[in-house]
């Protein structure tokens, strides 16, 4: 947690979410203080917390009420997504220029499956080149 959100031990300990400003500006915020508050478990939720040094890091939240001792306390979670999103950001400009290079290749290619040989996607030389539109094509077999 502290290496996460680049927190040093003093800046937290012994402190109220609401002290270090760990909910400030986070959307669910007044569902998760209201959760806490009544002792709720908090179930897992996507929030944008702030770092210590400014910014946001994008995480599962996750909260569950336990008891240490006679305490009664709240055990959070946090799971880094940053990895995710950019990974997801990665893939989505990785099919984005695959989609336009396919479509603008001035050889006609068509994508097909393994199994049963079935357009899945051919490009507009191919269409030039065969006469038979996309539509026409997709979901059918090459046989």
């Amino acid at each position: 947690f502290l290496d996460m959100l680049g927190y040093a031990r003093d800046d937290v300990f012994g402190r109220s979410l609401a002290e270090v400003g760990l909910l400030n500006g986070v959307e669910k915020a007044e569902t998760i203080q209201e959760r806490l508050a009544e002792g709720r478990t908090i179930p897992q939720t996507e929030v944008q917390l702030p770092l210590r040094s400014g910014g946001s890091k994008l995480v599962i939240l996750a909260g569950q009420p336990i008891e240490i001792g006679d305490d009664a306390c709240m055990l959070f979670t946090f799971a880094d997504l940053d990895a995710r999103a950019k990974a997801e950001s990665a893939l989505r400009q990785s099919e984005e220029r695959f989609a336009k290079s396919f479509q603008l290749s001035p050889v006609p290619t068509a994508l097909l499956r393994m199994d049963g040989h079935t357009f899945l996607m051919v490009n507009e030389a191919f269409v030039a080149q065969f006469g038979h539109t996309s539509a026409e094509l997709i979901g059918r077999s090459l046989g």
